[in-house]
């Protein structure tokens, strides 16, 4: 609606708006259109509620009231215009009488003037609907403007009262170009460090600008009220010390032991209320579903939190107290365990005759954002302390910027400096902590350099998987630890009743990333075809990297880092082709295995993947491996097991994540025969009853506790768990390792008498109880949906020993 400068005046006597006798109530409200059924009653009615004398409506649409109330509106002229913006003054009955004059200035502004009880000072009111930061410039400049215009036009004395919804955000100023960086970026012709910086720079300061630096999170539990307490204590106890008499010195210790026990009540009660927070905590995030958080706060409140041992031991075992030393020494150890020496020979590896068929083009932007988006949120930085979440605020212009730096990396083959830096964060581990072996380290790399990692890394990935071998199985998709447990323990039990020799060498690679020599990595990339652009790229970005150790809030110098792969996001699949391929070029040596002059050891039992595998191929051992780490994680929980303020069933889902997990891990591998199954029950029934706080005389059945907790016997939930993992191997290709030793049977000869029952015995048994054979499974298998009903019907409701 165009500007009127004539005013609409109301013929009836004016009542006073504002005078100092009375109090009125002025609301402004977004409404969101008024053009649906039932909504001009809810807001006439809202605004008797309130008792509210004016009422402002922003987006009110096309608005017609027929409550009692004046409606004052101003929108659209054309009666067929859609039903967007608008703004509305709605004056109530008992004010009815108060308007001077009112304008209907656009379809966002409305303006509105009253009489006070004083004669020569009126009240003005704009009610506005401001347009948000996406919109156009010129529609942004042109609202502004009338409402500056609006503000200035007066007539006399006025109070002015500007009300609304002005679509502001907090933070700092909005007004910026998103796309100055770029620009800068594209007009810079200095080197590729040069770039780096200038976009290092303008990320961190956009994020001190507008989010500042991250405050310390940690609370201390103890409350104000007890630090009062305790400082009183203190003086009280001063007086009993000062004290020159012994009546003085009776009363004053009468007076500090009832302090103390106030102190200690005191701060007993903040330890609950900070128990029963967490316990708090932990319960929405189970009702939410955020494991992560649960298992934070479980582990806060079961107080697994490891105490940091600020002293260390040198090499001679001495202990190292200061600072300075402590960081010497932690230099001088990581500086060895990323410096091995060279191997005493070089192996000859050839070149590949044909190169793996590569993306070698600059990387697209749907490569950067898909790379950006696939980024971990709550990852510390590196040394350019830009976080994860700072690229995903904006990904359109974060990959816009981005492209232009990695283009001048692809293009150059070369890498920023900082880029080639890490920050060493220690990490204890199980021993005496003052050793400095009983800790690893984990580098921390810039963000930018993770992105540009991530990319070769999927280019490489798809290409080079089809050229390993299936028994590789490391950091490879869809081969899980089960798969490599379960074969190991069915080619054990086969040889074992096939009476057919079996020798099974564990090989543990010490520091296995941080010793593969990089030389050897640059002929085995080249062995597998990979395109000289990607080696001469990934050799750049190891070239002169440098390591620093954190350490007590301080960084030691900087050392060089030779040998392993500590800061590439790569290493996992250039891992698996060095372990490989020693393997293969090892393997013709027939001589007799031996390391530093002593003959490997012959063991009954070793864990394999933190399942443990003996001679005979059986569950046991590993069954009550599994029950003893269960039982551990159980008591580190006690605190939660005896909180009155967590519920049974929070308790229940922190039993099934953080007990029950380790349990039954490997249990698709265990052979179920009914003494497992006695331990296995035994053992969880003993965990709910706890949980429950059943006493031993009371008489609940296991049948009544399984239905009030919602668990499952334990032999059906392994037997669901087993053919889930069949059903996973079966659709496997025919070809795998690990469908092919579901049916494998090695050459040799069975003993006289009655064959031993097996884990691949039992399943077959249970096949045949089905009525199913291995080829009807197959095809079962392939139909994911048909599968699962499958399991979690005929499946589970086989009778034990069937």
């Amino acid at each position: 609606m165009t500007r009127q400068r004539q005013s609409q005046k109301d013929p009836r006597r004016l009542s006073s708006l504002l005078s100092p006798r009375h109090t009125i109530r002025i609301g402004t409200w977004n409404v969101r259109s008024m053009y649906q059924t039932g909504k001009t009653s809810s807001i006439a009615e809202e605004m008797r509620n309130y008792n509210l004398e004016i009422l402002g409506l922003s987006e009110a649409g096309k608005c017609k009231l027929s409550t009692g109330e004046t409606v004052l509106y101003s929108g659209h002229e054309d009666p067929s215009a859609p039903h967007t913006e608008g703004v509305a003054l709605i004056i109530s009955k008992q004010a009815i009488r108060t308007p001077i004059s009112w304008e209907p200035f656009n379809s966002r502004l409305i303006t509105a003037l009253f009489k006070t009880s004083h004669r020569r000072i009126n009240v003005r009111i704009i009610q506005c609907y401001a347009p948000t930061n996406e919109a156009d410039e010129s529609t942004k400049e042109e609202f502004y403007n009338a409402l500056q215009s609006l503000i200035a036009w007066q007539g006399g004395k006025e109070v002015t009262i500007l009300m609304g919804d002005l679509n502001a955000k907090i933070g700092g100023d909005n007004k910026r170009n998103r796309f100055k960086v770029l620009e800068d970026i594209r007009d810079e012709d200095g080197t590729i460090d040069t770039l780096w910086e200038l976009l290092k720079s303008s990320w961190i300061s956009t994020c001190e600008d507008t989010l500042g630096r991250q405050q310390s999170q940690n609370k201390d539990w103890i409350s104000m009220d007890t630090l009062k307490k305790v400082r009183a204590r203190k003086g009280k106890k001063e007086r009993v010390n000062n004290s020159r008499t012994r009546a003085e010195k009776s009363q004053a210790q009468k007076e500090y032991d009832a302090g103390h026990k106030e102190a200690r009540r005191s701060a007993r009660k903040d330890k609950r209320c900070y128990i029963e927070n967490l316990a708090k905590e932990a319960k929405d995030a189970a009702a939410k579903g955020n494991m992560k958080d649960l298992y934070y706060t479980t582990r806060k409140l079961a107080g697994k939190f490891r105490h940091v041992n600020h002293t260390i031991k040198d090499k001679q075992g001495n202990i190292l107290t200061t600072t300075e030393e402590q960081l010497h020494r932690w230099v001088e150890h990581f500086g060895e365990v990323l410096n091995r020496p060279p191997p005493d020979e070089g192996t000859d590896i050839p070149e590949a005759e044909h190169l793996l068929p590569v993306n070698c083009a600059i990387p697209s932007r749907r490569e950067i954002s898909s790379a950006i988006r696939k980024m971990k949120d709550g990852k510390a930085a590196g040394t350019d302390n830009i976080p994860a979440e700072a690229f995903k605020a904006d990904i359109t212009t974060t990959t816009e910027v981005l492209h232009e730096l990695f283009k001048s990396i692809w293009e150059d083959e070369k890498s920023p400096t900082e880029w080639k830096e890490g920050l060493i964060v220690k990490l204890p581990k199980k021993g005496n902590l003052r050793d400095c072996d009983n800790h690893r380290g984990i580098t921390l790399l810039c963000t930018a350099s993770k992105v540009f990692n991530r990319i070769v890394l999927e280019r490489l990935r798809s290409a080079v998987d089809g050229r390993l071998r299936d028994q590789q199985a490391g950091f490879s998709q869809a081969r899980s630890c089960a798969d490599q447990i379960a074969t190991l323990r069915i080619i054990v039990e086969q040889s074992t009743e096939w009476n057919s020799s079996l020798y099974i060498n564990f090989v543990d690679y010490q520091k296995a990333f941080d010793s593969l020599d990089r030389p050897f990595l640059w002929k085995l990339l080249a062995h597998y075809g990979i395109p000289q652009k990607f080696i001469n790229i990934i050799r750049n970005s190891y070239e002169g990297t440098t390591c620093k150790v954190i350490h007590e809030g301080q960084l030691s110098d900087s050392f060089e880092v030779k040998t392993g792969e500590p800061k590439c996001r790569t290493k996992p699949a250039f891992w698996k082709k060095g372990q490989e391929k020693l393997a293969l070029f090892n393997s013709g040596s027939r001589r007799k295995i031996r390391v530093n002059d002593a003959d490997i050891e012959e063991v009954e039992s070793f864990t394999y993947l933190g399942s443990v595998v003996d001679t005979c191929g059986g569950t046991d051992a590993d069954v009550a491996n599994r029950i003893n780490k269960a039982r551990g994680a159980f008591h580190s929980l006690k605190k939660i097991w005896s909180s009155g303020s967590i519920s049974t069933s929070t308790k229940l889902k922190i039993f099934n994540s953080n007990v029950k997990a380790v349990l039954l891990y490997g249990a698709e591998t265990w052979r179920m025969t009914v003494k497992t199954a006695r331990k296995l029950q035994s053992y969880v029934n003993h965990c709910l009853r706890r949980i429950l706080k059943i006493h031993w005389t009371d008489k609940i059945t296991n049948e009544e506790l399984w239905e009030w907790t919602g668990q499952i016997p334990m032999v059906k939930q392994v037997r669901k768990r087993k053919w889930m993992w069949v059903g996973h191997t079966l659709r496997r290709p025919s070809n795998s390792i690990t469908r092919q030793a579901l049916r494998w049977n090695p050459q040799g000869k069975r003993k006289r008498g009655r064959p031993k029952n097996t884990w691949r015995r039992d399943t077959e048994k249970e096949m045949k109880a089905l009525g199913k054979n291995w080829k009807e499974l197959q095809q079962l298998a392939e139909k994911r949906r048909q599968w699962r009903q499958f399991v979690d019907g005929p499946c589970s409701n086989l009778e034990p020993g069937a």
